[in-house]
């Protein structure tokens, strides 16, 4: 046993160290190697939300896979509600039998898709409670639930009302409306603290504060966070269930890490203990001063008023550090695993309880304008981390959405402005928001969204193959972001170029974006130019166009670049004809997403030293084969792929351009066609919500009755009215070369 005992001890301190150096210490290696291989933490994650009972093996395997080819090396699953309105809906008709979040057979899934995620060395981790705020679930006793304060109460069932001190509302499905959730509790569970300044009698009862957004049998009160009792309660569940599933090992079983997500709960204002606890920590007993919480100031000088208040905002800081987070910590690193959480806001100080995280979170929502990130994030970066090491890596729950912005229509041409904004702020690890599991087969697209929140990613966008390319700009970018240390150093750049800069003290690499209008002379001195769009390393451009980025480095050494004298030609006939399809008589071509291939032939210019191709679209992605071979994708500025020049006949050469659009025009297309679901509008501007999944669909869309519609969501953003998108190339592709050597 003793030996045993030595042997856990071990492998969990092992695991901390492991954890310390991916998450805490400055990445490894040169510049060169973590550019060209970036680590496993330099690639982005997912959350991936398991909607309701919308959850198959096969969706976890289809899922894991595409991640794997992604280079996404780290998925967090939620067991959500069927969709999001953006408060808790069911989907009825789901065709999965009842299957629920966090029952046992969710568990069985979950317990599947850890193992799964072993084989593909993908690390998988689980958000602590159903929905995404924040912890505690339908085994939550009242007299363990968040708790506020009531004052001079005599009579429950008259003074205090069952509607919940709650923030979001949920679905009754039997008024059929969205509401907040009486809690009975409220007036039975009511415990007396005692009489305070004035005679006013002061007591305490359950918040009502519940779980969001969560299926109706995952659905449940908030634990209380001050509460040790009520932090373990909560956790010896989770735990217990998992083990019950998984073993008790549970790293050795896939599982790597539990998230507590951003703060959503509301604030409490009171706990059983926190009279002796503000006791201890204050001097003095708080019960003379609770009825200042209440409103009754005029009790009280105004200096006691100030007093107590900053006394009473500290005492729940210091227990929502010392409870929730230390305790959580310290469970979670027992077995092994790392602690994951968005400290940003709360009823804490996020510089207190950052040292008992071990993978640190801010978030930003998605505009293709830019992410509107604070730059106040990288303090983020100084923020001490377990163990006394800083966080040098900063994880940012990334491209959070809503609809306007997010309708099945972004690329990662409109991605890059927000990718770009969070890495200048500080964050080096995106975690994409959102991956929704999607259960069904491969015919079935694009298949289940998080109601209305969230940027599309996963196995069922458009891009979702040639977008690697994307995938890969991030992880090159996040490998340097990763390497060495934050510095203060700047470049005398022109106006309107942002930069940030990563140093190991011997050499210093600054990550530059241009802005909405590019850079017409980039003028910094010799040196290295890291282009994480193509993966190579040269000298450094004159000049950089809309929104491009890299990294430079200053090298006297460096070779020069030097402006080629540069030919071109427009390239024609190509096979389909060029123009946008959104204006095409024919509804086929018109509503028409996904990849088209345009193929042609060219010559080689008989003085090309270096050849390029130039293509423009809007918001498309363009893979390239050259006599068959890949060469790469465009899918951002400059618009340019190098082609190698060694593989270039003299004549006859095949070009194919598969071009990639997203998925608007076809689901506006399948609008104009009679429907076969029923949607009902949400309750906030952005679309509709399914209300039950047809009969027709568990016989496979073969059965479908609306024969001329393709798609099949779970959310519609669209009517037959809404306005079509510009889709296929428009302009003609044009070759470049250079008359003499660039380099």
């Amino acid at each position: 046993m003793k030996n045993l005992i030595r042997r856990q001890t071990f492998s969990f301190a092992l695991i901390v160290s492991v954890f310390a150096c991916a998450f805490a210490g400055g990445g490894e290696g040169s510049p060169e190697q973590v550019f060209l291989n970036p680590p496993r933490e330099a690639h982005a994650g997912v959350w991936w939300h398991w909607m309701g009972g919308q959850v198959s093996e096969e969706g976890i395997v289809k899922d894991l896979d595409w991640f794997r080819r992604n280079g996404v090396f780290s998925a967090t699953v939620f067991g959500m509600a069927d969709s999001c309105t953006p408060w808790a809906k069911r989907i009825g008709n789901v065709p999965t039998d009842g299957l629920r979040p966090f029952d046992a057979r969710w568990w069985g899934l979950f317990a599947f898709a850890c193992r799964e995620g072993r084989k593909r060395g993908i690390d998988i981790g689980l958000h602590n409670c159903p929905g995404y705020t924040s912890t505690g679930g339908p085994w939550i006793p009242s007299r363990l639930a968040m708790r506020e304060l009531v004052f001079n109460v005599t009579n429950a069932a008259e003074q205090i009302s069952t509607r919940p001190n709650a923030i979001f509302p949920v679905y009754n499905e039997t008024a059929r409306r969205f509401e907040l959730p009486p809690c009975p509790a409220r007036r039975t569970d009511v415990v007396e603290i005692g009489t305070a300044r004035g005679g006013i009698r002061v007591a305490h009862i359950p918040m009502g504060a519940f779980v969001q957004p969560a299926d109706w049998d995952s659905f449940g009160l908030e634990c209380d966070k001050m509460n040790p009792e009520a932090v373990d309660f909560h956790l010896d569940h989770v735990f217990g269930e998992l083990k019950k599933h998984l073993g008790n090992d549970l790293p050795a079983a896939g599982l790597r890490h539990i998230l507590l997500d951003s703060y959503e709960a509301g604030d409490p204002t009171w706990t059983p203990r926190m009279r002796e606890e503000f006791t201890a920590r204050r001097g003095y007993d708080p019960l003379e001063f609770l009825p200042i919480l209440g409103g009754y100031t005029n009790l009280y000088t105004t200096v006691e008023v100030v007093k107590f208040r900053a006394d009473f905002d500290r005492t729940v800081k210091d227990l929502y550090r010392d409870v929730l987070f230390r305790r959580m910590a310290a469970r979670i690193h027992a077995e092994g695993l790392a602690f994951s959480n968005e400290p940003y806001k709360g009823p804490f100080e996020p510089s207190e309880v950052a040292p008992f995280i071990d993978r640190i979170m801010t978030e930003f929502w998605y505009s293709p304008k830019g992410s509107g990130i604070s730059p106040a994030h990288r303090l983020f970066n100084t923020f001490t981390g377990p163990g006394g090491r800083r966080h040098n890596i900063v994880e940012a729950e990334a491209f959070t959405g809503q609809p306007g912005n997010c309708e099945w229509t972004e690329m990662p041409e409109n991605l890059k402005p927000a990718t770009d904004d969070a890495f200048l702020c500080g964050v080096n690890r995106l975690i994409l928001h959102t991956c929704p599991l999607q259960p069904w087969g491969d015919d079935v697209k694009p298949g289940v969204t998080m109601g209305r929140w969230g940027t599309h990613f996963g196995r069922n966008q458009t891009w979702a193959e040639c977008g690697k390319a994307w995938f890969d700009y991030v992880a090159r970018c996040q490998a340097l972001l990763q390497w060495g240390e934050p510095s203060k150093q700047r470049l005398d750049v022109p106006k309107g170029v942002k930069q940030i800069a990563r140093t190991d003290g011997a050499r210093t690499l600054f990550f530059v974006v241009a802005g909405a209008d590019g850079v017409a002379r980039l003028g910094l001195p010799r040196g290295w130019w890291f282009d994480p769009v193509s993966g190579r390393k040269a000298g450094v451009p004159s000049r950089l166009a809309l929104r491009q980025s890299g990294f430079y480095e200053r090298d006297p050494a460096a070779p020069e670049f030097v402006e080629a004298c540069r030919g071109h030609r427009e390239l024609e006939a190509f096979e389909p004809s060029l123009g946008d399809r959104s204006k095409s008589a024919d509804p086929t071509v018109r509503y028409f997403s996904g990849t088209l291939t345009y193929r042609t032939t060219f010559d080689r210019p008989a003085d090309a030293a270096r050849l390029a191709l130039q293509v423009k679209t809007f918001e498309q992605v363009v893979a390239v084969r050259l006599n068959g071979r890949d060469v790469g994708t465009i899918w951002c500025a400059p618009w340019e792929i190098e082609l190698p020049t060694a593989e270039v006949k003299a004549s006859g050469n095949v070009l194919e351009l598969d071009v990639t659009n997203s998925w608007r025009n076809r689901l506006i297309g399948d609008e104009q066609e009679p429907a076969d679901c029923v949607f009902t509008q949400a309750p906030m501007v952005g679309g509709a919500f399914l209300e039950r999944y047809p009969d027709w669909f568990g016989k496979g869309l073969a059965a479908r009755p609306s024969k001329g519609r393709h798609c099949f969501v779970t959310w519609n953003y669209f009517t037959k009215d809404s306005p079509l998108t510009p889709s296929g190339l428009i302009e003609p592709p044009v070759l470049l070369w250079d008359e003499s050597a660039v380099r």
